[in-house]
């Protein structure tokens, strides 16, 4: 029997606490092939801050080492750059991409055919995990602090576009036809169900004691979709509440605000189990999204505006008087206010909500557009979507083959072109800057004219005289 080529599992990192856990979490991905007795590990990538030359030395480490360890494949969920996917393409190297394809030679898998790709569906004598993770980078690399809890999940939510209007003319494509959650989503089409609880419990508990040992800094378990791990959890932490695994970390999730407007008082209990076993469980992003009925068909949420005001107010209660084991306070409220169809009145929509509860530490983005989505086709057939890919890496939950947008509204053009332009002066004061911005646009006699780099050069030299004085 020929011997297992190895597997490369690639993982950029930065010195930003925000996506400083980048893709470490494929680490899990080589320890299960280890198991299988497939050679295999994660190169964790560290970008030198603001120096392109050592970031390029360090890709280049990268190189020489996925050739010197004999791996035949590199794994990423996206390819870091074309050229990277090239050099390594020439060199032999088989290149997997696991959330987006932006190469075309590369293998685009998901976990379980990649699994059967590269072990061939063999099994060997199990590997031990020894070296399972190599740091490329200096000697103030920041370590891994915090990763993402992932189980082969999905989304939970999984709504057709069978009854949506604003959809209905892209029926005739199988491929939007078939989609089942947010029409802007990648994770919409596999399953959701990781099984039986109890067995879905061990694979937590187990990833989470691997990762502690592979990380020794690691306090923090990202839980995206979290809503699909609650009741795994809540056997998990009956079951084992003595393990020491689960002491002096914190379970961050990111969750739909319908699901907390159904399951406070679930939320609430599993919150209690874990402080049982030492574990802080954490609300660290909620999607609210959008309050406009209009802009929740564009997106496909599902979520109606009364789950929202009742999320809201949950949220505001749990801040104000948290229970065992929770932590609400400084959560981050995730909307998408501009899409390629908003119109100023679903700007002022959210901008009352938002004031209504207090969410003035929302993050708020522009829909961000990726091939293969409902979304995307829309905006194509509406010639809303710009050619050609745009800002690698701009959102950690983006993807790197987004594209740019056009509005079909010129005033909106105006107010998402002066809020970006701007918000990076005011990154805290997001929805009250929006509002200076709509409010400048609708005053002005032409939108389209109002000269966004202008103000951001006043806006600067005024701080900077401020902190001078």
């Amino acid at each position: 029997m020929n011997e297992t080529p190895g597997v490369a599992f690639v993982a950029f990192t930065t010195d930003s606490p925000h996506h400083s856990r980048g893709d470490v979490h494929l680490a899990d991905l080589a320890r299960t092939l280890r198991r299988a007795g497939c050679p295999s590990r994660l190169f964790q990538v560290h970008v030198a801050a603001n120096d392109t030359p050592e970031t390029e030395r360090r890709v280049q480490r990268l190189l020489e080492r996925i050739a010197a360890t004999g791996c035949r494949w590199a794994v990423f969920h996206e390819v870091w750059t074309p050229e990277l996917a090239r050099r390594l393409h020439e060199a032999g190297v088989r290149v997997v991409e696991m959330r987006s394809h932006t190469f075309a030679p590369a293998l685009f898998a998901d976990e379980h055919r990649l699994l059967l790709e590269v072990s061939g569906g063999d099994t060997r004598p199990a590997l031990d995990d020894s070296d399972l993770v190599e740091v490329i980078g200096g000697a103030a690399t920041r370590p891994v602090t915090a990763v993402d809890l992932r189980i082969q999940q999905a989304c939970s939510f999984k709504r057709t576009l069978a009854d949506n209007p604003f959809y209905r003319d892209l029926l005739d494509n199988p491929t939007v036809a078939a989609h089942r959650g947010c029409a802007y989503c990648l994770n919409a089409q596999p399953s959701s169900d990781l099984g039986a609880a109890e067995d879905v419990a061990e694979r937590i508990l187990e990833r989470i004691r691997a990762d502690r040992q592979a990380f020794p800094q690691l306090d923090t378990f990202w839980m995206t979709f979290a809503e699909t791990f609650y009741d795994a959890l809540a056997v998990a932490f009956r079951k084992h509440r003595d393990d020491a695994a689960w002491r002096g970390i914190t379970l961050a999730m990111q969750c739909r605000p319908d699901v907390i407007a159904r399951r406070a008082a679930d939320i609430e209990a599993l919150a209690a189990g874990a402080a049982a076993c030492g574990t802080l469980l954490r609300i660290a992003v909620v999607g609210f999204e959008n309050f406009s009925p209009r802009e929740i068909l564009v997106l496909n949420r599902g979520a109606a505006p009364e789950d929202l005001d009742s999320a809201a107010v949950t949220l505001n209660r749990w801040t104000a008087h948290p229970p065992t084991g929770l932590l609400a306070a400084g959560f981050t409220p995730s909307f998408i206010l501009f899409t390629p169809w908003t119109r100023p009145e679903d700007l002022d929509l959210n901008l009352e909500r938002i004031a209504a509860h207090g969410l003035w530490q929302a993050n708020i983005e522009r829909l961000r557009l990726g091939p293969a989505t409902p979304a995307f086709e829309k905006a194509r057939r509406d010639g809303l979507v710009v050619d050609g890919p745009v800002r690698a890496a701009t959102h950690p939950n983006g993807y790197l083959s987004e594209r740019e947008i056009r509005f079909a509204d010129p005033a909106v053009a105006s107010v998402s072109a002066g809020f970006e332009r701007l918000r990076p002066l005011a990154p805290n004061e997001q929805p009250e800057l929006l509002a200076g911005v709509l409010a400048a646009v609708r005053a002005a006699a032409d939108p389209t004219a109002l000269d966004w780099e202008g103000v951001a050069g006043a806006w600067t030299e005024l701080g900077a005289a401020a902190r001078g004085s």
